[in-house]
Order: C-alpha cells, then sequence, then structure tokens
C-alpha cells in the first residue's frame, strides 16, 4: 500500500507502471466524493494487491490549491491496519473530549445564561471541526459527499474559530468595561472575521487561504496584547486565560 498523508490535496493521480505499461490508475482527491477512493481512509491510500512480483514505478501527479506537501510512505498491508487502528483510537479519545468539553459548556450556558460559557463551547466545538477538516476526517465522516462545502470549510470554520475565541476573551476579560477604546478594536476585528468566512463562499480557496492565514496572525496578536494589557491592569483572571492560551498555541504547533 502506498500512503500519502496530506488529505488537503485536490488532486492526485497515482499511474503504476510494470515494464513499460501502465497496470493500475487511480485518481484521487477531495475533489472527488469520498466515496470514489479505492481505499475508504481519511488519507489517499493506493493498492498494490494486484502485483506480485517484479520492478515496478508509480508516477504522481499532483495539483491543488493549498501547499504541495506530499509525504509519501510505502505500508505492507498488516502494519497499515495495525497503524490505522492505533491512530483511530487516539483520535477517537481526543475528538470525542473536544466535543464534550464544548458541549458541556453550552448545557452550562443554557442553565446560567453566562455569553462567556456559550463563547468558550462553541469555540471549541469550531476548533474541532477545524482539526477534522485538516486531517481529513471531517470530509469522512461529516460531509463525505458535499465536495463544494470541504472545499470552503477550513476558511470557513476557521475564522468562525478567530471570531468566537475573540469574543471569548472580550466578554472573560471584560475590555469593553475598562479600555473602551480597545474594545472598539476588538470588536472591528470580529466584524472583519465574520465579513472574511462569509467571503469564502465567493472568493477562491487559494486567495481565502491567504487572507485566514493573516487574519489567524492578527487574531493571536490582538488577543495576546489584551490579555498583556489586563495582566498589566492586575486582573486575576488574566492570568488563566493567559496560560491557556499559551498551552492551546503549544499544542497546535
Amino acid at each position: 500500500m502506498i500512503e500519502i498523508n496530506n488529505p488537503m490535496l485536490n488532486h492526485v493521480d497515482a499511474f503504476v507502471r510494470r515494464y513499460g505499461q501502465v497496470v493500475q490508475e487511480w485518481r484521487l482527491g477531495n475533489a472527488f466524493p469520498f466515496i470514489q477512493r479505492p481505499m475508504v481512509h481519511r488519507t489517499y491510500l493506493i493498492p498494490l494487491n494486484e502485483i506480485s512480483s517484479g520492478r515496478i514505478e508509480v508516477i504522481f501527479r499532483v495539483q491543488s490549491e493549498t501547499s504541495l506537501q506530499i509525504p509519501v510512505v510505502v505500508w505492507q498491508r498488516q502494519a497499515l491496519v495495525e497503524h490505522i487502528d492505533n491512530t483511530s483510537t487516539l483520535m477517537g479519545f481526543y475528538f470525542g473530549a473536544l466535543v464534550l468539553i464544548g458541549l458541556y459548556h453550552v448545557l452550562i450556558y443554557v442553565s446560567v445564561r453566562d455569553l462567556g460559557f456559550l463563547y468558550f463551547g462553541l469555540f471549541t466545538l469550531m476548533l474541532t471541526l477545524v482539526h477534522a477538516s485538516i486531517n481529513g476526517h471531517a470530509f469522512q465522516w461529516l460531509w463525505p459527499n458535499s465536495i463544494y462545502w470541504n472545499s470552503i470549510s477550513l476558511p470557513v470554520t476557521l475564522n468562525m474559530t478567530n471570531m468566537i475565541g475573540t469574543m471569548f476573551i472580550a466578554r472573560l476579560l471584560k475590555i469593553s468595561d475598562f479600555h473602551p477604546r480597545l474594545g472598539q478594536i476588538q470588536s472591528l476585528f470580529i466584524l472583519a472575521c465574520l465579513v472574511v468566512a462569509l467571503a469564502s463562499f465567493i472568493f477562491p480557496f487559494a486567495v481565502m487561504t491567504v487572507i485566514t492565514l493573516i487574519m489567524s496572525l492578527v487574531t493571536f496578536s490582538i488577543n495576546t496584547t489584551l490579555i498583556l494589557v489586563r495582566l498589566r491592569d492586575g486582573y486575576p483572571p488574566a492570568k488563566a486565560v493567559f496560560f491557556a492560551g499559551f498551552s492551546l498555541v503549544m499544542a497546535s504547533s
């Protein structure tokens, strides 16, 4: 088995040649319905089980609007099965924990009506969708037949994550109450995140990806500045937000 472990690639054509003849040909990529893949998996798996012996050549043609990172791994079938079993278990715990944390805080909001719990719950759920879109789980399990939505889901969910995360920090640190001008800047940025998320439905993915990366960098800069300002003010919750944000950045990297 050959694995290309980058679910974000749009077009992956694989040609298997033996003695100068093409004996197998596969057309993969997230520009095609998930069910068309020869192996139902979040990454691109190319079976070579029909070739019993001899020398073969495998030629790839890759075209994508994302970065052309093409990590190729050759697997023995049994080793691949064990690898999938192990990673599926870990991913199940990971995504399950994130979803439970998100839903838990949404339910707390229903009970106490504090918007801080709602923002944090929605932020966690959106962050889960971002990670699931990047590693291919979302396309496999949530929208396997929706090619269009899968092509724009990452910039939409990432900008919504930036927006809701900024709303949570604004609420928790009470920026508008103590620093009205900074609160106004934060409100404008929240609106900008929403506009970019909606623009992802109109403009090309390659353009929106660059804009989204810039927005993510600006989000990090603005929220870090606001946290440091509230730390200087001696506001106790700012310490918790600082260490939580630092842990999130380190884990994401």
